[in-house]
């Protein structure tokens, strides 16, 4: 379990500054919470209406399980950047 406090305006992870242990981080986040909003990570358009304007690039039918697959697929990537926290909606 991790503990999670705030010092003035530092945010702190097991009393250490965030993002302090991330060689590749700017140095301006260090004791912030970064946070990326990912909406549309866990999605799913059942109206038959709409459904049509949600497709891939390449061209095939959106998928939610590919989509969330993909959102999984892709966090080791954010982490790597010093994102360690998303926002999803359900």
């Amino acid at each position: 379990m991790v503990t999670v406090s705030v010092r003035g305006e530092s945010f702190l992870l097991d009393g250490k500054p965030t993002y302090i242990d991330v060689p590749s981080v700017n140095p301006r986040a260090i004791d912030m919470l970064l946070n990326t909003r990912m909406v549309q990570a866990l999605f799913e358009d059942e109206n038959p209406e709409t459904q049509k304007l949600w497709c891939y690039p390449d061209g095939s039918e959106f998928d939610p399980e590919r989509n969330t697959n993909e959102f999984i697929e892709v966090l080791p990537l954010y982490k790597a950047y010093g994102v360690i926290a998303f926002t999803v909606n359900i």
